[in-house]
């Protein structure tokens, strides 16, 4: 499921993941760490919403043995998420809108993975398939390609979005 997020936050997930720590804490440790304090347990993340091409999240967290739920954008519940080694769920409602399955066909019926704006154009030359996409699921292979400086195929996906406005 593609999902785009800011800078910071992909830089604050990248430094988890290669266990890279930082000399001082970041915004996102910060805020875990203010939770730890206050005796919070984050439990898990729920995507739970797609509205005009944007994830709408929920932390899902225990405080005083009651259980209770924050709307967050998906960015930070992402990375908050990968800070405090919990889930990240998503409602079958958005992975069938915008998961792609193995095979790079629209939905999770299948087997659950992620197409490739490379497994979308294989060849660089040919925009096949484009008709089975949103035009919300183009614009974020739009942007994949763009952050990954594949500028050829950014320009057929745009070209597509282009002829359906």
């Amino acid at each position: 499921m593609p999902i785009l997020i800011g800078t910071n936050e992909a830089q604050a997930i990248n430094l988890v993941l290669e266990g890279i720590s930082t000399q001082r804490p970041l915004t996102h440790d910060l805020l875990l760490n203010f939770l730890l304090e206050l005796d919070v347990t984050i439990e898990k993340i729920v995507i739970n919403d797609f509205k005009e091409g944007i994830f709408h999240s929920e932390i899902h967290y225990i405080h005083n043995g009651e259980n209770k739920v924050m709307d967050s954008r998906t960015s930070d519940a992402i990375c908050l998420a990968v800070k405090a080694q919990v889930d990240i769920f998503a409602l079958d409602k958005i992975m069938d809108e915008v998961a792609y399955n193995q095979q790079g066909k629209k939905g999770a019926e299948d087997e659950p993975g992620r197409l490739s704006v490379d497994e979308l154009i294989p060849d660089g030359t040919s925009p096949e398939g484009f008709s089975e996409y949103t035009v919300s699921q183009l614009d974020i292979m739009l942007q994949e390609s763009i952050n990954r400086e594949d500028y050829s195929k950014a320009a057929m996906i745009r070209d597509e979005i282009s002829k359906r406005k």
